[in-house]
């Protein structure tokens, strides 16, 4: 269970209500509105973020069906931004058989600590949540930037923003050789069931010489799972595999969100995103990317650009994992018994759309978040900030997390 002490913090935090459009000052840190939108499937709210009184006033944003409140809190191991979000029930519809949800998508991201020194990088975390309502879900994702170095206050930026999501549709996967020698590729895609994640069926597609581009669409389920992730596996000189999913929480479980409902909250319908596969001429490579961080974080790649790694990550690379051994999903996310410290280059691209069917819905995705949350996502990346999501695979693992609480405790 929570200290009375971080309950009394928190119980002291005045939220950032976008229904209500109240605020002030948190914990000598203030959020002020910085856009928002409040429709019947989807939300979205961005707020710059100061540590002194905010000289500009508070822009309400529409009421709507959607409440969002957003609370930080200064605590020894650094900053944490809490986002909960609720599809209010009797809300109007926005798509055929959308039924009443009263569980609120809880967000949490920190320990966030205050860069020094001019030139520093900027700390940065992300994070993700569906929780199911039948056949359909209400999926959200939190982000936050801290900046620093060189300015007397230091700013930065949360962006808030949640969909509902009840429409089927196709996931749609690729794969181009940006290398000059061919490559033999695999795509394996992945699925959660109701007790593990398990490997669908593997999907050759051959050799790809340079520019090579193979594109196909993804079954979306297999023996009673739900497509969550992708992997790549190209050959060559050497080998490598790439797992690309979006890691956050499921009806409270830490696992790989569903693909199509992560690609909808993260890039958009009919959007292409891309990701880079490392390879190496004469080790075998193994690479995890939390989708969840790489797309909140976008970081501009080219073909055959060399990046440095120490201990599996790079500054430069949100997201990315790298390992000469097998990456497993853990409970703090991606994990290999043997990091990766060296270079890799880019020798080929992976990327994905989400088309859904038609239906009277409209997904209208973190236009004003990339606007302020990604105008700061070429920075580099302070080492050692972490994500405050679920580290156990058991719902249980909340009461250990200052930021979650039962509804009504906080006020």
């Amino acid at each position: 269970m929570c200290s009375l002490f971080v309950r009394r913090i928190l119980a002291a935090l005045a939220p950032v209500i976008l229904v209500l459009g109240t605020t002030s000052s948190v914990s000598e840190a203030a959020l002020i509105t910085a856009g928002a939108s409040n429709l019947p499937c989807t939300v979205t709210g961005t707020f710059q973020w100061t540590f002194a009184p905010p000289e500009a006033a508070f822009i309400p944003p529409p009421a709507g069906p959607w409440t969002v409140s957003v609370k930080t809190v200064n605590l020894a191991a650094g900053t944490f931004v809490k986002a909960d979000v609720l599809h209010n029930p009797g809300a109007p519809v926005c798509d055929p058989g959308h039924g009443p949800n009263t569980v609120p998508i809880l967000l949490a991201v920190g320990p966030l600590v205050q860069p020094g020194g001019v030139g520093a990088s900027p700390a940065r975390a992300a994070t993700g949540a569906m929780i199911s309502h039948g056949t359909h879900f209400d999926a959200g994702r939190l982000s936050a930037i801290l900046l620093g170095a060189g300015t007397a206050q230091p700013v930065g930026g949360v962006g808030v923003n949640a969909i509902h999501f009840g429409v089927a549709g196709k996931v749609r996967g690729a794969v181009k050789n940006v290398g000059t020698n061919p490559i033999g590729v695999t795509l394996t895609p992945d699925y959660r069931t109701p007790e593990q994640l398990i490997d669908g069926n593997p999907i050759p597609l051959g050799s790809l010489g340079q520019n090579g581009k193979k594109v196909l669409p993804i079954p979306g389920t297999f023996q009673n799972g739900i497509l969550t992730s992708m992997k790549v596996k190209t050959t060559g000189s050497a080998s490598s595999e790439t797992h690309a999913a979006f890691l956050g929480e499921v009806d409270g479980v830490f696992t790989e969100m569903n693909l199509d409902v992560g690609i909808a909250l993260f890039a958009g319908e009919n959007v292409d995103f891309t990701y880079p596969l490392f390879f190496h001429d004469t080790r075998d490579l193994f690479i995890g990317i939390d989708l969840t961080q790489w797309l909140s974080f976008p970081t501009p790649f080219s073909p055959l650009q060399s990046f440095s790694f120490q201990n599996g990550t790079s500054d430069l690379l949100p997201g990315v994992l790298v390992g000469t051994a097998p990456v497993t999903l853990g409970p703090n996310g991606f994990e290999s018994t043997a990091p990766f410290t060296g270079d890799a280059f880019v020798r080929a691209v992976g990327d994905g759309s989400f088309a859904p069917v038609p239906e009277p819905s409209t997904f209208i995705l973190w236009a004003a978040g990339i606007g302020l949350i990604g105008s700061y996502s070429t920075i580099r990346q302070r080492r050692g900030v972490l994500r405050l999501t679920i580290k156990d695979l058991t719902p249980r693992s909340r009461v250990s997390n200052p930021l979650f609480e039962k509804p009504g405790e906080v006020s």
